[in-house]
C-alpha cells in the first residue's frame, strides 16, 4: 500500500454522437478509449474499463398541456452487468414533470466471468420537477432497491436544484478567430 501524495496524469479519448429534433433524440458515446490500456497497477489505481452508453427518448404530445416522454440509458462497461434505465415522465404546462424510472440488469451477450446465480432487478425510482420561474428547476428523486438489496437500503432521497443563464447575443466579427 502506497504513502505518502501520488499523483498520476492518465491520458484518455472519449467519442459519441448525437442526433435530436423538436420530438426525439438518440445518442451513442463511449468512454476509457485509451486509459484501458494504460498500466495502473503499479499506481495502485482501479484499472479503467471500456464504457458504451447508448440513449434514446421521445416526446408525444397527449394534449395542449400535457405532453409524454419515454427514454431509455443502456449502459455497460465490458466487465460487470449491462445496465438498462426505461424511464416515463409526463410533462404537465412544461412546469411540472412527474415520473419514475426502473434500472434492470440484462444479458445482451455472454459474459463467463458473471456470478451464475446474478439477479438483474436493482432499482425503482419516483421523481418530481417543478420550474417554478425560466430557468430554474429544482427536483426530487426517491429510489429503492428492488433487488436483493431492498432489505439492506431504506431507498435514498435526492434533491437537485438547477438554474440555466441566458446566452449573450455573441457578434462574430471574423469566422478565422475560432
Amino acid at each position: 500500500m502506497p504513502t505518502g501524495l501520488q499523483t498520476k496524469v492518465v491520458p484518455d479519448a472519449r467519442a459519441g454522437v448525437f442526433y435530436s429534433d423538436d420530438h426525439f433524440y438518440v445518442g451513442a458515446s463511449v468512454d476509457n478509449l485509451v486509459a484501458q490500456y494504460v498500466d495502473m497497477e503499479r499506481f495502485f489505481l482501479p484499472q479503467a474499463k471500456l464504457h458504451a452508453y447508448l440513449t434514446a427518448g421521445a416526446l408525444v404530445p397527449l394534449s395542449e398541456q400535457v405532453q409524454m416522454k419515454p427514454s431509455f440509458l443502456l449502459k455497460d462497461d465490458m466487465a460487470g452487468p449491462t445496465s438498462l434505465d426505461l424511464n416515463l415522465f409526463f410533462i404537465f404546462k412544461d412546469l411540472i414533470w412527474l415520473g419514475g424510472a426502473y434500472r434492470t440488469g440484462v444479458k445482451l451477450y455472454e459474459k463467463d466471468y458473471l456470478q451464475p446465480s446474478l439477479t438483474y432487478r436493482n432499482a425503482a425510482v419516483a421523481a418530481i420537477q417543478l420550474f417554478p420561474v425560466k430557468g430554474l428547476r429544482v427536483g426530487y428523486a426517491y429510489d429503492i432497491a428492488v433487488g436483493p438489496l431492498e432489505g439492506y437500503s431504506g431507498g435514498t432521497h435526492e434533491i437537485s436544484i438547477g438554474y440555466t443563464f441566458k446566452k449573450r447575443a455573441v457578434a462574430v466579427t471574423s469566422p478565422r478567430v475560432f
